[in-house]
């Protein structure tokens, strides 16, 4: 039986809702999202997001995932509900996300499960469609029969998944999160 693959996004529905690293994002971008860095560096430094147009102080603490061009942004009361359900495969690292001059706990997280969720061979292509560029989608392994909550892809870092594991446990415990069902190719 096929496990099911989502992407997830933030309730807060809003299309230019984003937030950003304060200062030097690159060292930040590189431990969280391409799986290179200094973890100790990363310890060491305080970790501070700052949310753009699209995000409110009302609006924020109403959801439990932020966009983020940077890391992945989990709030606290995920990591209080479900965090340990996740510890295996996310490592938090706690930060604060401000939000119109408010300061508020939240918790970067980094990706530990690698696992080949992509099929390279059906990986989308690109072509011209009145002379704007049009890409297919990423297809997915419609055959991975490992169980897991959440997994980066081990060539395509950047590229992540959860699996309906993850969203029962979410589900479970009322955490708000958007979720996406990813298409599959075999």
């Amino acid at each position: 039986m096929r496990i099911k693959l989502f992407r997830i996004h933030t309730t807060v529905n809003h299309p230019e809702a984003m937030v950003d690293f304060e200062r030097n994002a690159d060292e930040i971008f590189a431990f969280f999202k391409m799986n290179t860095g200094d973890e100790q560096r990363i310890h060491r430094r305080k970790l501070n997001f700052v949310a753009q147009s699209g995000y409110t102080l009302a609006n924020v603490v109403k959801t439990d995932f932020l966009a983020c061009t940077s890391a992945l942004l989990f709030s606290k009361r995920f990591f209080n509900r479900v965090g340990k359900h996740f510890k295996e495969e996310m490592q938090f690292f706690p930060c604060q996300v401000s939000c119109q001059g408010v300061n508020l706990e939240w918790y970067a997280v980094k990706i530990l499960r690698l696992i080949s969720i992509i099929n390279i061979d059906k990986e989308g292509d690109c072509e011209y469609i009145n002379d704007d560029i049009i890409f297919d989608p990423i297809k997915y392994r419609g055959d991975i029969a490992e169980r897991f909550y959440i997994a980066r892809d081990c060539n395509e870092v950047t590229e992540f998944v959860v699996t309906e594991l993850f969203v029962d446990v979410c589900n479970a415990n009322n955490i708000l999160i958007d979720y996406e069902e990813v298409p599959y190719s075999c």
